[in-house]
């Protein structure tokens, strides 16, 4: 007798509550009635025969456990499939109801709001669905601990709370947890026509970066060999990647227009991984370079058609700090990459940075693409915890860098927008070079804003670009 009976009856679809009885309607929608004892009655209207004295009714889901042969029994006419069917999804209706009920109305939350999800219904124990991204729900999480409050019990502060936002493709919270969209922040299409040929390469296993090679399709091994160009990925060390449609048709356009092979790789990125990590993968992309050079049985998809005496390293923003700082490394000759040897580097609008303003920084239009709050807000999160942007990975010219006065470096070709609040560091940083002896080229595009070349690359100054790359390779070659 402790179990209660369970038996079937007709229920007429408008109705607020179960028939008390069998009934004769004639409508052929079949739902469950439970015919309780009045053991199980005294037990879930909280009323306890001892104490005399309500108590608050807790519903526990949990216990209300149906056996699916007590589903099939009970009919007063034989049970078809549509009915069954019927009776599983109104089963399921309430259960869910129920479920929602205890847990309260779903409340959007911080996070999942931004992705279409709502809290109780699209997270699954604080864990977004996959087709939304698998995205970490902490505040979720957070919400339930404080009995779906939005702070915290203790401090009555906000338990999570966004500090540091990138192009709407990285989020920081309070809390120290990051996240970031599977989509890039610029949603173009890739324009590949089948011209120029590429793949996908682990250069280094520990950290599962990856590079991506690209040449022209027309290119044999009996033809001669190409160039190499290194492009580097920007986004202000924070996001970026070499898979983002407009990198890769960057690099389509660099391969096929300057005839070469080109190489992209991957770096790690902040804060997850503050400087130095970017420039050690850079240095790494470029040692296996070196270990293809001179391996027994290298990759005769890039060996077939690659000149490895003839290698020019570029970087586009945060790619171009990277370039300057593997040509402070390397040294004119790059002698310990031999066989390899670089001839070049084109730093296209590099990613500088000092504790003191430039007047293009403090005077530059605050509606720029790359303006001066998100500027400092990828310093805040590159570099070292308690440093400054004079870090010598930041600022060529700081109290602390090197000198580079006496340098000797490969040629340098640096190019930047007339409209770019970068543009005195990269003017400064070419002037003082080619002051001290060093062969440099500064190449200003009026008007143009930061990385105007992967932004529209069909433009008259991105062809113009082109063809000075083109020519610098050209000369340095020889």
């Amino acid at each position: 007798m402790g179990m209660a009976t369970l038996s079937f009856s007709s229920l007429n679809p408008l109705s607020s509550s179960f028939s008390s009885a069998s009934s004769s309607s004639s409508t052929n929608h079949f739902l469950p009635k439970l015919s309780l004892t009045k053991q199980e009655i005294s037990t879930l209207s909280g009323y306890n025969s001892k104490s005399k004295s309500r108590r608050k009714l807790l519903f526990q889901p949990t216990r209300l456990i149906l056996h699916p042969v007590l589903l099939l029994s009970g009919f007063d006419k034989p049970l078809d499939t549509q009915t069954f069917l019927a009776t599983i999804s109104v089963l399921a209706a309430i259960a869910l109801s129920l479920f929602l009920g205890l847990r309260g109305d779903p409340v959007p939350c911080d996070r999942c709001a931004g992705n279409g999800g709502t809290k109780c219904v699209f997270c699954d124990n604080g864990k977004m669905k996959q087709e939304t991204g698998l995205i970490d729900c902490r505040v979720c999480k957070g919400a339930e601990a404080g009995n779906m409050s939005n702070t915290d019990s203790a401090s009555g502060a906000p338990p999570f709370y966004e500090v540091d936002e990138c192009r709407g493709v990285l989020r920081v919270y309070s809390d120290g947890s990051i996240w970031r969209s599977p989509n890039p922040s610029f949603n173009v299409p890739v324009e590949d026509d089948g011209s120029v040929l590429w793949k996908d390469v682990v250069f280094d296993p520990k950290h599962n970066l990856q590079l991506r090679l690209y040449k022209p399709a027309s290119s044999s091994p009996s033809s001669a060999k190409l160039p190499i160009f290194y492009y580097i990925h920007g986004g202000g060390f924070c996001i970026g990647s070499r898979a983002w449609p407009n990198c890769q048709n960057y690099c389509f356009k660099l391969a096929s227009e300057l005839q070469a092979v080109v190489i992209s790789p991957d770096y790690r990125l902040a804060p997850e991984n503050r400087l130095p990590a970017a420039i050690e993968d850079g240095f790494m992309a470029v040692q296996w370079l070196q270990a293809q050079a001179r391996a027994e049985n290298p990759d005769a998809w890039l060996t077939d058609a690659a000149d490895f005496s003839k290698v020019f390293i570029s970087g586009d923003s945060a790619g171009g700090n990277i370039a300057h700082n593997l040509a402070v490394q390397l040294g004119a000759g790059s002698p310990d990459l031999a066989p390899v040897c670089v001839r070049g580097y084109v730093l296209l609008a590099p990613f500088f940075g000092g504790t003191v303003r430039s007047r293009s920084e403090a005077e530059g239009p605050k509606d720029a693409f790359l303006n001066l709050e998100l500027i400092d807000r990828f310093w805040r999160l590159s570099i070292p915890i308690g440093d400054t942007t004079d870090h010598p990975l930041v600022n060529p010219f700081g109290p602390v860098s090197r000198n580079l006065e006496h340098a000797s470096l490969d040629p340098i070709l640096v190019v930047v927008g007339g409209s770019d609040l970068l543009k005195d560091r990269a003017e400064e940083y070419a002037n003082k070079l080619k002051k001290w002896g060093n062969k440099t080229e500064y190449v200003e595009f009026e008007g143009q804003q930061h990385g105007f070349f992967t932004i529209n690359p069909n433009s008259e100054p991105s062809k113009a670009l082109m063809l000075i790359i083109k020519r610098f390779i050209a000369e340095n070659s020889c």
